[in-house]
């Protein structure tokens, strides 16, 4: 009678090959994938993004009245720690956009210098990264859960052409 499969050294060698292909399609380094709505583009700056959701519209009129947008539209990379509408409330808004070297400031706290994937910042847990204007910011990792600065990650990795923006719910407190 004829197996069905074929002989075990045959079996075997299918499954090898099987099992290598797999392996062979992950790695350590693939980034996670993005918890985030947004699309991912790099034909997009971080600036774009920012207009392009409405959980930023808050953070972009401090943007704006910072006139910090050439700060988030340059060459980069830079990595955005960006507070969503619940943390930038209209009060916060309307203090900030009445002074625009404190709604620089605020901008410019929650700017990294470099690209910071959330792999990156989970393994550079109990250290620090530096802000564009060189503040220090502390990395705090439990878990999966990754803080900078005070300000938990909820949202992770929206990609642009000239960084990555990582979503949070709080704001970096000024110093």
């Amino acid at each position: 009678m004829r197996q069905q499969w074929g002989t075990p050294t045959r079996v075997l060698a299918v499954l090898l090959v099987s099992v290598l292909a797999a392996l062979g399609a992950c790695s350590d380094d693939d980034p996670p994938r993005s918890t985030s709505t947004l699309p991912r583009s790099e034909q997009f700056t971080v600036l774009d993004l920012l207009g392009r959701d409405g959980q930023f519209i808050p953070f972009r009129e401090v943007v704006t009245a910072g006139q910090q947008d050439a700060l988030l539209s340059g060459a980069g990379p830079v990595t955005l720690i960006a507070p969503d509408r619940t943390a930038v409330t209209p009060e916060l808004v309307a203090s900030l956009s009445a002074d625009p070297a404190a709604a620089a400031a605020f901008v410019r706290r929650h700017t990294l210098e470099g690209r910071y994937p959330y792999q990156d910042l989970l393994r550079l847990g109990g250290s620090t990264v530096r802000t564009v204007d060189g503040r220090e910011l502390p990395v705090t990792v439990e878990g999966t859960t990754v803080t900078v600065g005070g300000a938990t990650l909820r949202k992770f990795d929206i990609g642009a052409a000239n960084g990555v923006i990582h979503v949070t719910d709080g704001t970096v407190p000024a110093a």
